[in-house]
């Protein structure tokens, strides 16, 4: 799967902060804002670790927003926490990796 499979799910004002922004999006404010921007992130992440996968471990269900936890690169926990808005399109999305 390729990044432009979700894509249609992310609203075009929204706000993505994975923490490895600031290294591979060359972003100081750890923040994406937008599709195009997210979308430029994504392309370069898969280009440095085209064989990313994620073992998704549970699904967490609240309120205009679902979390996931999974094992990500290196066997590393993470979890993905994904606001919607009304549409319901993704508003932003938050990843937060094992230390």
């Amino acid at each position: 799967m390729t990044w432009t499979a979700v894509f249609p799910i992310i609203r075009i004002s929204s706000k993505c902060l994975p923490p490895q922004i600031i290294q591979i999006a060359g972003e100081p404010s750890g923040t994406l804002r937008g599709k195009k921007a997210t979308g430029n992130y994504w392309a370069k992440a898969l280009s440095l670790v085209p064989d990313l996968r994620f073992e998704l471990i549970s699904l967490l269900i609240g309120v205009n927003s679902l979390t996931l936890t999974c094992k990500g690169t290196q066997g590393r926990m993470a979890a993905e926490v994904f606001r919607f808005g009304p549409d319901p399109k993704v508003t932003r999305a938050y990843a937060h990796d094992a230390v």
